[in-house]
């Protein structure tokens, strides 16, 4: 378990729930402000035999024969518009019991870095060094050792921004970002949708303190492969669909599918919970293989809202099963939603 918190530090946890102990693994404090979203990227997980683990080791480091190792990529993000991003390998001693975690900084970013890389910047407006990451989600993770990720992030400065990550060379670069929202950007999810022909689209939500959510297609983006480019682009990409969900910020998103079409589930500062239902049309031709550059057809088919879902702002959801969704709120509760195939909520 690894948290994140106003103090600037980062600390990774083992818990042992037969025991009901919580042991501190490694604290990380490379942050200069509060953090405030995080992402992982599990790798793979490897039993000790004997060889030597060398994904993300220096020359010299080794990991115990008796141990069983997995390696995570931890993303963090927060104030002072700072992007971490490290390496977690988790091991456990199977002779002594005990866990252990070797933290590998892996690569970082910050917006006023780029802008003081910049020619002639003394003639350009200076980012605001207060932007905040509010939000990040994984976009799309190769499945190899090495391979790269897309990282998209809610900012507030009005902007979602993409961002690659590639492990040869190790940088963080900014390849997309669009300012449509114009407010603070709460929260992102992203989705890989497949249609029954078997062609594949990646969506991605985002939502801001208006209360609407904005949906994008990054099929283009993620299967062109542009988005390795280092160079910061804005093409004009406009949402696929805008739909007005709360009356106030959206403080949290959650997507699935249910009979071809995307469910998605919002949680916001007026306390309600959303579901709205958003049927999605495919180009004639779009094949499994075939990379059509037309845009998809999103709709909004139906809306399903609970208004006083909580008390107080509702802060985060999950969804558990496909008929059941977790909510939480600042009013200390903890709900349990069962989901109907329609979008109703119960």
């Amino acid at each position: 378990l690894v948290t994140g918190g106003e103090d600037t530090a980062l600390s990774v946890l083992g818990l042992r729930p037969l025991c009901g102990t919580v042991t501190v693994l490694a604290v990380i404090t490379d942050h200069l402000s509060s953090v405030r979203a995080l992402a992982t990227v599990p790798e793979r997980a490897r039993e000790g035999g004997g060889d030597r683990q060398t994904d993300g080791l220096t020359d010299g480091q080794m990991v115990s024969p008796a141990a069983s190792c997995f390696s995570t990529l931890l993303f963090s993000a927060g104030g002072r518009a700072q992007l971490q991003c490290y390496q977690l390998l988790i091991g456990l001693d199977r002779r002594k019991g005990t866990p252990s975690c070797q933290v590998i900084q892996v690569a970082g970013h910050r917006l006023a870095e780029q802008w003081e890389r910049r020619r002639n910047r003394h003639k350009t407006v200076k980012m605001d060094p207060e932007t905040r990451y509010m939000s990040l989600a994984v976009v799309y993770a190769g499945t190899g050792v090495g391979q790269a990720v897309l990282l998209a992030a809610g900012c507030s400065d009005g902007a979602v921004r993409l961002f690659s990550l590639g492990l040869s060379p190790r940088r963080l670069d900014l390849v997309w970002e669009s300012f449509h929202h114009q407010r603070c950007v709460l929260s992102v999810a992203p989705y890989s949708h497949c249609s029954a022909l078997g062609s594949r689209r990646q969506f991605l939500c985002s939502a801001a303190t208006d209360g609407r959510i904005a949906v994008w297609d990054l099929t283009e983006v993620v299967v062109g492969g542009s988005w390795l480019s280092a160079s910061p682009r804005c093409q004009g990409l406009l949402p696929s669909l805008c739909v007005r969900a709360h009356q106030s910020g959206v403080n949290s998103l959650a997507v699935w599918e249910v009979g071809g079409r995307l469910q998605l589930a919002s949680g916001g500062d007026d306390g309600s919970l959303t579901v709205s239902t958003i049927g999605v049309q495919y180009p004639p031709g779009d094949t499994e293989g075939a990379h059509s550059h037309s845009a998809v057809s999103l709709t909004l088919d139906g809306q399903t809202s609970v208004p006083c879902a909580h008390a107080a702002p509702l802060t985060a959801l999950q969804l558990l099963t496909p008929d059941l969704l977790a909510t939480t709120s600042a009013d200390q509760r903890l709900l349990l939603w069962g989901l109907g195939g329609g979008g109703g909520v119960a």
